[in-house]
């Protein structure tokens, strides 16, 4: 069996939290509102949007900075970057802000074993919202 690499394995994590992120933001009905724009969409329709560019280690999985968000304001926009910025301020004021930005620079290295336990948290989550929700 061949070693699982770091970086294999934080893909397998990004894939597995994106899921997480958008199961966990959907409404009983398995809808999910865009944090940017507003559109309603079926949670597998979405994307795991991230409030700051750049997929740094330190913030690739923190759960304050990623929201369901659509292809368009993901993609083609960008990730919205004024209108998901606006969003974050209401949210965690100016003062939270700074700490996420703070956190975006500080350095962080995961490790294969850390990774994996993050997936299976992930998944026992995501287990718990599909029996909550119609997903």
């Amino acid at each position: 069996m061949p070693k699982v690499t770091i970086k294999s394995a934080k893909k397998r994590a990004w894939t597995v939290f994106s899921e997480y992120i958008r199961k966990k933001y959907a409404d009983k009905d398995g809808w999910v509102e865009c944090i940017t724009c507003g559109k309603r969409m079926r949670w597998n329709q979405s994307q795991a949007g991230h409030a700051m560019a750049g997929r740094y280690n330190s913030i690739l999985f923190e759960e304050k900075l990623v929201r369901p968000q659509g292809k368009c304001c993901n993609i083609f926009k960008g990730g919205a970057p004024d209108e998901y910025h606006a969003w974050m301020l209401k949210e965690y004021g100016q003062d939270g802000y700074e700490e996420l930005l703070r956190q975006k620079h500080s350095s962080r290295k995961f490790t294969v074993a850390e990774l994996e336990d993050m997936i299976a948290e992930w998944r026992e989550d995501i287990k718990q919202f599909e029996k909550e929700k119609a997903l």
